[in-house]
């Protein structure tokens, strides 16, 4: 196994499903209702954005482009680490998922070792 300091979006994607897929599968659904109200309160979140470093649209477009994949592959991905991993971390989709696995990870999961992975991984 590579250093830690070393692994891409990807392999860490693929190693904490390899880990946790239990948990995955919680994130996964948790992602998609996410990426649903984001949509529909589109304005509201608007409103409120207050992320200088990343324009509203841009957000918003990763967000449905996040909600395509899971809708094309969701069951694959809770079957399989591997498509998790390719689908949701190989292109700039990352940057939302990753952002939404740690807010995950700080306020609804309740696995210790799944929040304990993920601030080991994303060093938060």
């Amino acid at each position: 196994m590579k250093p830690l300091e070393t692994l891409h979006n990807s392999e860490k994607a693929r190693l904490i499903a390899d880990l946790l897929p239990n948990e995955i599968n919680l994130f996964l659904d948790h992602l998609k209702a996410f990426c649903i109200e984001f949509r529909e309160r589109k304005e509201e979140f608007a409103s409120n954005w207050t992320t200088a470093m990343v324009p509203f649209d841009y957000w918003q477009h990763l967000s449905a482009e996040t909600e395509a994949l899971l809708n094309r592959h969701m069951n694959s991905m809770k079957r399989s680490s591997k498509v998790y991993a390719d689908q949701l971390y190989f292109s700039q989709t990352s940057l939302f998922v990753n952002d939404r696995i740690i807010k995950y990870a700080e306020k609804k999961s309740q696995d210790e070792k799944f929040k304990t992975a993920i601030k080991l991984f994303y060093n938060c």
